[in-house]
């Protein structure tokens, strides 16, 4: 059996995360409704093949980039709660998994590596860099990464509707979506 990897998801929020100054929102619980598709913002017609937003994706909002860190921007789709996907943080200056991605990895019997080092790159690279840049510029140093990944001490997601951003994804724009072919080797 051949286990989906996750797809890289650039996505245009469809209002700042930012409301007169007050950064709450940092702090809640995003929480992705899908129930209708994005918007295109490519101009490649890309909504028409949108299959959707599934648990274990990556998302990323290049918008929310603001020099604190090349991760701030980065959010992995969890299991589904109430109103929708939630989208857990995953860092800020460094990929962070928290327990329930890394509970989906073995889930899954792949490892966080094989799931989320080309979608990461593939974030990075739009920095202008790679994951062996922002690990020290070694091999060494990127395989001692995901031997022992940093894992988030943070509880699994809650759905407290009181602590959670809704965020429609039929008002959102796509950027773009890039796939990954399990690895061979």
């Amino acid at each position: 059996m051949e286990t989906a990897l996750p797809r890289l998801h650039a996505l245009k929020l469809h209002e700042s995360p930012v409301v007169d100054g007050d950064y709450s929102r940092f702090d809640m619980v995003w929480v992705i409704d899908d129930s209708s598709l994005p918007e295109d913002s490519s101009g490649e017609g890309e909504t028409s093949e949108f299959q959707g937003i599934h648990v274990g994706d990556v998302v990323y909002f290049p918008d929310l980039l603001s020099g604190a860190g090349e991760f701030e921007g980065t959010r992995i789709v969890g299991e589904r709660i109430g109103q929708g996907l939630p989208l857990l943080k995953c860092g800020i200056e460094g990929p962070e998994f928290s327990p329930e991605i890394s509970a989906l990895s073995e889930a899954r019997s792949i490892s966080l590596r094989e799931l989320f080092e080309r979608p990461f790159d593939s974030i990075l690279k739009e920095q202008g860099f790679s994951l062996l840049d922002l690990l020290g510029g070694a091999e060494e140093e990127v395989d001692g990464f995901w031997a022992d990944p940093p894992m988030q001490r943070l509880p699994l997601c809650e759905s407290d509707d009181a602590n959670i951003w809704l965020i429609p994804l039929g008002r959102c724009s796509l950027m773009s979506t890039e796939s990954y072919e399990a690895s061979t080797e």
